[in-house]
């Protein structure tokens, strides 16, 4: 078991060598370094620690949008880097003039003063005129957020007992409903599974998570499942999808479906988040549930809000869903109308 969960984390996400170009040395080392017989490969190598700071999928977006300030840059004949505070000010207004997101907007200027900062440069995200066009530009981009909602866990086990009865791609269905909401995980989580982390007991289903959205040092954590003896079993799912699905060792859990006639096999290829999402939506409609309000972050939100209800002890539920704080947590929890109504009954007596 050591061994496959040495092997998951070290298959994690790589970043590009294209990323690593775009930090600059010149203001850390100087050329006599850079270029010295013994220790010039130790520079190239401090160029790639330097951007592991962040994990890697920050990483990438950071770098695509500081090259998407790096074009425009080109294009008003001014210096992307070391960029002038005032003339990033006015890229910044470009960006909400063009009705661009909050995010995108925010993408822009982290992924921009990351960039400067591992080059040796001033963050541009400190700087007095950058605060206040930002904070200006997220109040004027600012949109009301549509959340979806959280899955029922009546809805959930209707859906796996379909399911855990049908072909190879139903029951991976019900399996991702399954750990999804039961065990509190996000989709990169899912999406991140193989067979090697999870281990089967006669009690319980323990997954070990190589890194979650919070672990920056991927110290992994672990997630367990109770066994129940009412149907349908979250771990039962589970375990009948990998004995149809035959995986391999190392092999990801959730993998794209190869249909030949009737016959039905788990691709090398793993399953993409749209198409999850789809596979989703599919069968919540299929329980006369509108798909416009459901995704895959409903599976996580139902299990935390299901916990909620039960009085779950905040310790033990932090800890299932990898929450550092009661503010993250309590963004995915939904209140019942019941619930809500508790406040204004005590006080009425």
């Amino acid at each position: 078991m050591l061994e496959s969960l040495i092997y998951s984390l070290h298959n994690s996400i790589a970043v590009p060598d294209s990323v690593q170009k775009e930090v600059n040395l010149a203001a850390w080392l100087s050329e006599e370094i850079v270029n010295h017989p013994q220790l010039k490969q130790l520079a190239k190598s401090l160029q790639g620690i330097l951007i592991q700071d962040r994990a890697p999928k920050t990483v990438l977006c950071y770098v695509r949008a500081y090259q998407t300030w790096k074009k425009w840059a080109v294009q008003c004949h001014v210096t992307a880097i070391p960029a002038d505070p005032g003339v990033f000010a006015l890229y910044l207004v470009h960006l909400i003039q063009q009705g661009s997101s909050v995010s995108l907007l925010n993408s822009a200027i982290y992924g921009a003063s990351w960039v400067h900062k591992k080059s040796g440069y001033p963050e541009l995200s400190v700087h007095p005129l950058i605060q206040q066009v930002a904070e200006a530009g997220r109040r004027i981009l600012a949109k009301p957020s549509i959340r979806k909602k959280a899955l029922e866990v009546n809805q959930v086990k209707k859906v796996i007992s379909r399911l855990e009865q049908g072909d190879l791609g139903e029951v991976q269905v019900a399996a991702l409903f399954a750990l999804g909401f039961f065990g509190f995980l996000r989709w990169d989580d899912l999406s991140r599974l193989t067979v090697d982390n999870l281990q089967f007991a006669d009690t319980h289903l323990a997954i070990f998570l190589t890194q979650r959205k919070k672990d920056q040092f991927r110290n992994g954590s672990w997630v367990f499942i109770a066994r129940s003896d009412i149907s349908p079993c979250p771990v039962s799912v589970v375990e009948k999808f990998i004995k149809m699905g035959r995986h391999e060792s190392h092999s990801r859990l959730f993998r794209r479906i190869l249909k030949t006639g009737k016959r039905m096999q788990l691709r090398k290829e793993p399953m993409s988040y749209s198409r999850a999402n789809e596979l989703i939506k599919q069968e919540l409609q299929k329980e006369r549930l509108d798909p416009g309000f459901y995704g895959i972050h409903s599976l996580r939100a139902g299990g935390a809000s299901a916990a909620a209800a039960l009085g779950i002890p905040d310790r033990l539920f932090q800890r299932q869903g990898g929450w550092r704080s009661e503010k993250s947590k309590n963004n995915y929890i939904q209140e019942t109308l019941e619930s809500l109504l508790k406040v204004t009954k005590a006080i009425q007596g």
